[in-house]
């Protein structure tokens, strides 16, 4: 395999590309701010909630100037531990365009598939943009946010995308293959590194897939932009580095807008469960099954006692069966109406039955599992 090892200045330039994908990998936060955020940190680390509730159309060109700010400041804000990523990444990177044209003479060389895969790319990349689009039409018409949300940010990201690639295309200068000396040299006027439609259909697919966490979600979302990269590859418009840095860089915008931008950031690891919390542990009286009292049984004169006396204010008579249930959460209030056990009458006579009656049931309002069989003559 043929190797050619980027000029120094081309391999500087890499460094710039790479260098906001190490600041994204740092484990490490960022010091809070002793002053209030300013546009630098928009997207360099996570916001305040006023910040994360101004998404609206009006807003987004205040905030991709945010974003483009934050990212060509992101090489002043690097710190050691991103050196860590840093170097192994620039150091494939250089591996990758080093490979490119050795990479081109295994690709597909017959007209018909490079038009096809010249058309698919630019079809990916719309339905990708139009999946987003449909989804602000969509939340705006139906008042969804979160739907509304994911297509605004989308187009923030997408955006923000192109508007990185333009400016290191224009200053890489990289021949698209098949012209000049077909060696896709850098600094020779053309306009091929990075590839601005794998970062734009990238950078959609990203939030996308982040507001949507579920697996068919990401994989529809990273699998058409997956699509869209290597049909730029074999459609002859850009070289292999070419497509896969521009993804990681449109990758890279989509998780920052949605980390800065998005109002509730989604765990994708319960998205679509049910998941148990602490509190459904406990049972809930409100969820229990329960039988009835027969209606010829000594309960319903009992009940109908207490009530008389003022004991039961929300019993009411005409409704009947009750269920064991609900007679044990009359006989709590019966009991403290009447003073039970602490006074001894006939009516306080009549609670301790009940209670002995109930007894399961009054368990089972105490937070005791529902779960057991009873053999009634």
């Amino acid at each position: 395999m043929a190797f050619r090892f980027p000029s120094k200045l081309a391999t500087a330039l890499l460094c710039c590309v790479v260098a906001p994908l190490a600041r994204a990998q740092s484990t490490l936060p960022d010091p809070p701010p002793s002053n209030p955020p300013s546009a630098n940190s928009a997207i360099a680390s996570a916001p305040n909630d006023e910040e994360k509730s101004s998404v609206t159309l009006g807003s987004l060109p205040k905030n991709i100037l945010q974003d483009q700010e934050a990212f060509f400041t992101t090489p002043a804000r690097m710190k050691a531990e991103n050196l860590y990523f840093l170097v192994p990444a620039l150091a494939a990177s250089t591996f990758l365009v080093g490979t490119d044209t050795a990479v081109e003479r295994h690709l597909p060389q017959g007209t018909t598939t490079v038009n096809r895969a010249v058309t698919a790319s630019n079809a990916g990349m719309g339905a990708l943009l139009g999946a987003a689009g449909g989804l602000f039409l969509l939340g705006h018409t139906s008042e969804d946010d979160h739907e509304r949300e994911t297509g605004l940010l989308a187009a923030e990201a997408a955006i923000d995308s192109y508007l990185d690639v333009t400016a290191f295309k224009y200053i890489a200068g990289r021949e698209r293959p098949y012209t000049g000396n077909d060696r896709g040299d850098f600094f020779a006027g053309g306009d091929s590194f990075p590839s601005d439609t794998s970062a734009v259909s990238w950078a959609a697919a990203s939030v996308i897939a982040r507001e949507y966490p579920g697996w068919m979600t990401q994989l529809m979302a990273y699998g058409t932009a997956g699509a869209v990269s290597t049909a730029r590859v074999v459609g002859q418009r850009h070289w292999m580095s070419d497509a896969l840095l521009g993804s990681a860089l449109g990758w890279y915008m989509g998780r920052q807008v949605f980390r800065a931008r998005a109002a509730n950031e989604i765990d994708p690891r319960t998205w679509g469960t049910f998941v148990k919390s602490l509190d459904d542990n406990v049972p809930n009286p409100n969820f229990m099954g329960t039988t009835y009292v027969p209606l010829d049984s000594w309960i319903y004169p009992a009940l109908d006692r207490l009530a008389a006396l003022g004991y039961l204010p929300e019993y009411v008579q005409e409704i009947r069966p009750l269920a064991r249930l609900e007679v044990a959460r009359l006989t709590l209030q019966a009991q403290e109406a009447t003073g039970y056990p602490d006074v001894h009458n006939e009516n306080t006579r009549v609670v301790g039955e009940l209670r002995r009656e109930f007894a399961i049931e009054l368990a089972n309002l105490e937070g005791a599992p529902n779960i057991g069989a009873q053999l009634e003559s």
